[in-house]
């Protein structure tokens, strides 16, 4: 691992001293982000080695990185993982019960968008090994993104069915108490 990693946790270790998870800016969880990501060897490097992919995932933990978070550009981090094409850092970021997979960039651009738009790039390109693999990162990165966002709707969908139908309850016995009165 890189000093910069040591350093940078340190110092923020040293200003947390009493919480278990690194509390930062946005500012600075975008840049950990990429920090990490630089220093761990690139997206590639991450998704190769057990070793890279559990270490990332444990410091994102340890620093409590919301997956939300929003840089000067609207870029968060999710959108970060899937421009650089890392399985590791989509799934690990899916996995945060609240990720807003509708979250926009100041161009009104979401993840998914990004992804979609990696895997034209990649398919215009010239197919050698590394293409092909990280074409194959890419198609996985969509699949992971379209499930979520399925599962996202079907919530949401139930969420405003039981509003719905607690709306007519409600309804219905102000109507009883009303005619009884």
């Amino acid at each position: 691992m890189n000093i910069r990693i040591y350093v940078m946790m340190f110092s923020l270790l040293s200003m947390n001293i009493y919480t278990q998870h690194i509390l930062l800016t946005p500012e600075q969880q975008m840049e950990f982000l990429h920090t990490l990501v630089e220093d761990l060897g690139g997206a590639e490097a991450i998704d190769a080695s057990k070793e890279h992919a559990e270490y990332a995932k444990k410091m994102l933990t340890k620093v409590a990185l919301d997956a939300n978070v929003k840089d000067a550009f609207g870029f968060t981090p999710l959108m970060y993982a899937v421009l650089i094409n890392s399985y590791t850092l989509t799934d690990h970021l899916l996995l945060q019960k609240d990720v807003d997979l509708a979250a926009q960039d100041k161009e009104g651009k979401t993840a998914l968008m990004y992804a979609h738009e990696h895997k034209k790039e990649l398919s215009q390109q010239h197919h050698d090994d590394d293409k092909v693999q990280k074409s194959d990162t890419n198609k996985l990165i969509i699949r992971m993104l379209e499930e979520k966002t399925i599962e996202q709707r079907k919530l949401n969908a139930a969420i405003e069915e039981e509003q719905s139908t607690l709306s007519t309850i409600v309804f219905k016995r102000a109507k009883i108490v009303s005619t009884k009165v």
